[in-house]
């Protein structure tokens, strides 16, 4: 039959300071790994002192403070590297640009969008069978038409580009266009023309604009983009005709009314059309963007659009062939034209012919160059004033002044430099490029702030990873000053101990069949409050480091249980003092985390046993790595790899704990290196 547990009279129990092994350091070290061998627990020891009268139990307890491991990663200011660019002048001086005319009528590309809602049935009908009217005036032009509906298609939260293109070179380009056009109408409600004018346009999945090739973009709804001048996409990139414009000018690289137009048919805020819910008022912005005067759109509710598209194809044929771009701006009355045709015979051209916008020459209608003539530019350019003195826009960092001229970098006597102000000893050359590279001149910081005070001896500072003593902490103990500042965009590591507040309630080993529990402070008796084995005393009565005694009286019997602050390691414990008679397997005996005493004392004795436990380690790092995230990681448990873990720059922590006398292995190697064989 089992015995049931009783406690002896006159107990004392005290815990033995614990003592903690070392964590070890890496074990393996070269050019390219850093490896460390950690135990997943430290073996602590602890002691169990207990004197065994026939009627009063004591135990002592130690008071202590609650403390908690502090950690804050600070980052030193960096320098923001700066690069200005300079031209230096130059004298007026002529200008040549010849130009090459492609054959008759270029290449163009057509992007069609076409509205595929429920009310276009008639509209698209209107359209699908005049694709010469579109290309009429294009006449042996290399064109390709790419259709896509306004309707948008969205995967993974990215527009799709669904579309087909139709080209010059197919025989049945007119059937393609057809069954391109008649889009069906159970499209989306929400018409977002300008959104899908840019899709069709880039079309990740299906790239067909052709490079430098003039592009027509032609957008044909019986509604405004996003039903009414963009109230259902408020909020969205594409709310208006600008997102349109600027992908055009910007990523295309294209300039309006030079190598890119904007047409429509839809219904014209000045002439509205009877049958359509919205006018268009983006889409007359968008076709009167820099227009010059051309009329780019037609109403949606014409009977036919052959009219509009006819005009719509002149226009486009405008892009083709009849503007050329200067390098650079003329001086006025300067430019002189000549055409260099096919025999070698030269043409000077008339000022009635062309004009002059800026840089770009327009040839008037009708005198646009022939197939394969080169036209010849000749012109005059301004000169600009000589410097030898200039002014960055920003202070430089003492000694990070780079000066080159023409790529070619200047010594630091070729010029002197004051605050942000730059003085060269000669002129640059006439046109030179001056590139100038510096660091901003940012102070260092030398202060950094600690969240809660550190206890004594606890705080340890590491730059990038290695230790340093260069510090001290100031008068109020909550800041770390360093002398010298760490160095820019270091990593500042702090650590530390801080007290959170005295430890008011005590778990203490008391057996389960006591009673009159009292605590002494010495002679003196000391309130408190017990729930469940947990015993609270005031603050007022708390110093750390003062030993308090908890007494209490237990029944008269064989069997004696005492509670362990710790579960022992097996085969740990071991009887330090105590009754010959009494020895573990005879008469003491480890069960979980107590000691069970079948002893039979005789008279008032003092047991003391000692014993070990394992405290499981929360965190593990790695130290010596200065940049933790790259390069690669490898994460051992017994040897075996694991994936189980987390990872906050060289220190890992596990989710799932692991077993106690388990040794972690940590493998560091340099990003461009293989790893090498763990000896972990």
């Amino acid at each position: 039959m089992q015995q049931t547990p009783v406690f002896d009279a006159d107990v004392s129990v005290s815990p033995l300071e614990s003592q903690e092994t070392s964590l070890p350091t890496p074990v393996a070290m070269n050019p390219d790994t850093l490896e460390g061998r950690y135990p997943a627990a430290q073996v602590l020891t602890d002691q169990l002192r207990f004197t065994i009268d026939t009627q009063v139990v004591t135990t002592e307890f130690e008071l202590k403070d609650i403390h908690k491991e502090q950690r804050e990663v600070f980052r030193q200011v960096a320098r923001e590297s700066r690069m200005e660019t300079f031209q230096q002048g130059h004298p007026p001086k002529g200008k040549q640009d010849v130009f090459d005319q492609q054959a008759q009528k270029g290449p163009v590309d057509i992007l069609l969008v076409i509205d595929n809602s429920i009310s276009m049935t008639e509209e698209q009908i209107n359209l699908s069978d005049k694709m010469h009217d579109l290309v009429a005036s294009l006449g042996n032009s290399d064109w390709q038409i790419g259709v896509i509906s306004t309707t948008a298609v969205f995967e993974n939260g990215e527009p799709q580009c669904l579309m087909n293109v139709i080209r010059s070179t197919e025989p049945d380009a007119a059937a393609k266009f057809r069954t391109a056009v008649l889009a069906g109408t159970t499209g989306d409600s929400n018409e977002q023309g300008i959104l899908q004018a840019v899709v069709g346009l880039s079309c990740p999945s299906r790239p067909w604009l052709r490079s430098q090739t003039p592009v027509a973009v032609l957008i044909v709804s019986d509604e405004d983009n996003c039903s009414a001048d963009g109230v259902d996409c408020r909020g969205s990139v594409a709310e208006n005709e600008n997102y349109l414009i600027q992908f055009v000018e910007q990523t295309l690289g294209r300039e309006i009314g030079k190598n890119a137009g904007f047409y429509g048919i839809f219904s014209p805020p000045a002439d509205p059309c009877q049958t359509s819910p919205n006018v268009g008022l983006q889409y007359q912005r968008l076709v009167d963007y820099k227009a010059q005067g051309m009329v780019n759109y037609g109403n949606i509710c014409d009977a036919s659009y052959k009219t509009t598209l006819n005009r719509i194809s002149d226009n486009i044929a405008v892009l083709l062939g009849s503007q050329f771009e200067l390098k650079e701006t003329p001086l006025p009355d300067s430019l002189k034209l000549k055409l260099v045709l096919s025999g070698g015979t030269e043409k000077i051209l008339e000022p009635h012919e062309f004009s002059l916008n800026q840089r770009t020459i327009l040839f008037a209608p009708g005198h646009e160059p022939p197939a394969s003539a080169h036209l010849v530019a000749d012109y005059l350019v301004a000169g600009q004033p000589l410097w030898k003195k200039l002014t960055l826009a920003e202070k430089p960092g003492q000694d990070t002044l780079e000066v080159r001229i023409n790529d070619e970098l200047l010594e630091k006597h070729q010029y002197q430099w004051n605050d942000r102000n730059l003085e060269f000893a000669d002129f640059p050359p006439a046109n030179a490029v001056v590139r100038i590279n510096y660091a901003l001149d940012k102070p260092l910081n030398k202060k950094f702030s600690l969240s809660s005070p550190a206890l004594a001896d606890s705080l340890q500072v590491a730059i990038n990873g290695q230790p340093t003593q260069a510090w001290h902490v100031d008068a109020r103990g909550l800041e770390i000053v360093f002398d010298p500042a760490p160095a820019y965009g270091s990593e500042i590591a702090l650590t530390w101990t801080s007290r959170v507040g005295p430890q008011l309630t005590y778990a203490l080993p008391v057996a389960t069949e006591s009673s009159g529990h009292k605590i002494w402070d010495g002679t003196w008796s000391v309130p408190f409050a017990e729930n469940e084995g947990l015993f609270t005393i005031p603050a007022a009565v708390h110093r750390p480091g003062k030993t308090l005694t908890l007494q209490y009286e237990m029944p008269d019997a064989r069997t004696r249980t005492f509670p362990l602050a710790h579960k022992p390691i097996p085969r740990s414990a071991q009887l330090e003092q105590g009754d010959h008679s009494c020895q573990f397997g005879a008469g003491l005996e480890l069960m979980d985390d107590q000691l069970i005493s079948t002893c039979g004392v005789r008279s008032r004795t003092e047991f003391v046993v000692t014993y070990q436990y394992y405290e499981p380690q929360s965190e593990f790092t790695l130290p010596g790595v200065e940049n933790p995230e790259i390069g690669h990681w490898k994460v051992y448990v017994n040897g075996v790899e694991t994936d189980d873990y987390v990872r906050k720059g060289s220190t890992f922590t596990f989710p799932v704990p692991v077993a106690p006398d388990a040794l972690i292995g940590l493998q560091y190697t340099l990003p461009g290196t293989g790893s090498i064989s763990p000896s972990l």
